[in-house]
């Protein structure tokens, strides 16, 4: 099942969930069709805004972590009711397995409180699971990670 997710709910969309760049944003020696180009699994890509190949648009890599992120912590939505979850879930993630991305120049960018609260009404096709559940994913996650195999 391919992942589908919603930001028509949230407020400001189209500025906050996704980015645009002309050539005049650019570093020198970058040009879009380079950004448009490459190929990087972990971050969404560029693509043309449009046919007059004037600018690129991709989504915003805080919206993608917040998407993608959504199926490792099992909540499909963020509503002001489970704003702080999602943000506990996501902090608690990155406690153990590091921040979820990187800037320009390999620092740290985590969710912060604030990302998860601009994007309330974002909606993403995922199973939920209970917080024990979660936690329990996690134990399992933190025990893998300090060297149990479960072969013991």
């Amino acid at each position: 099942m391919p992942l589908v997710s919603n930001y028509n709910d949230i407020e400001n969309y189209q500025t906050l969930c996704y980015q645009t760049a002309t050539q005049s944003d650019l570093d020198e020696g970058e040009t879009l069709e380079k950004l448009v180009s490459q190929f990087n699994f972990f971050r969404p890509g560029w693509g043309w805004t449009d046919d007059s190949k004037e600018s690129i648009t991709r989504l915003h890599p805080i919206t993608a972590e917040l998407v993608f992120g959504s199926m490792n912590i099992g909540l499909a939505s963020i509503t002001a009711k489970n704003a702080k979850e999602v943000f506990l879930r996501h902090r608690m993630l990155a406690v153990v397995g590091g921040a979820p991305l990187r800037d320009g120049e390999g620092n740290e960018i985590f969710i912060t409180r604030e990302d998860v609260k601009a994007h309330i009404g974002l909606t993403i096709n995922v199973a939920e699971i209970s917080k024990a559940k979660f936690h329990g994913n996690l134990i399992r996650t933190i025990r893998q990670l300090a060297g149990e195999s479960g072969n013991e």
